[in-house]
């Protein structure tokens, strides 16, 4: 009894103090030109930092995390914005994942990180189909289930022979 006793009595304080708590998280896409991020966000005090971390999924040596520091204006209770606009830094190829989070901090210096998000930047314009064979996943829109089976045939018999000439 007594060691439960200690335990929340060192917890206590924590948690009555407050700290910023996020409350929503969401995400828009406009896709190819755009892709906003958004979060509220409420503290006892008020919030002085907002960063949006983000990873893009791709084939590299390294993962490289992305920040952007959210303009805002400071206050106990904030909805921010950030988007992120592909026309200045050139866009992502359709079905990219983005792995992305958010630190908040208030003017007590407590910090708060959300849990990593997922998200992949997918083409909304069109209805895609999918169809997948062992290495091979070929997305279409325009078609019949004829026409990908032959793309997908084509792919098959192009990666059997690279396969032979290559190892």
């Amino acid at each position: 009894g007594l060691v439960l006793f200690l335990i929340l009595a060192v917890v206590s304080p924590v948690q009555a103090q407050g700290g910023p708590v996020v409350l929503d998280t969401s995400t828009r896409l406009n896709f190819p030109a755009e892709l906003a991020f958004s979060l509220s966000a409420r503290s006892n005090v008020n919030i002085t930092g907002i960063r949006l971390h983000y990873m893009v999924d791709q084939l590299s040596f390294a993962r490289v995390t992305s920040e952007a520091q959210v303009q805002f204006e400071p206050a106990a209770s904030v909805t921010a914005e950030w988007a992120w606009d592909m026309r200045r830094t050139g866009g992502l190829p359709p079905g990219t994942a983005v792995s992305y989070w958010w630190t908040v901090v208030d003017a007590a210096g407590q910090r708060v990180q959300t849990d990593v998000k997922l998200l992949h930047f997918d083409d909304t314009r069109y209805r895609w189909q999918t169809l997948n064979e062992g290495n091979v996943s070929l997305h279409w829109y325009k078609g019949d289930e004829a026409f990908a089976r032959e793309l997908m045939n084509r792919a098959q018999e192009t990666l059997t022979r690279l396969a032979e000439d290559t190892g």
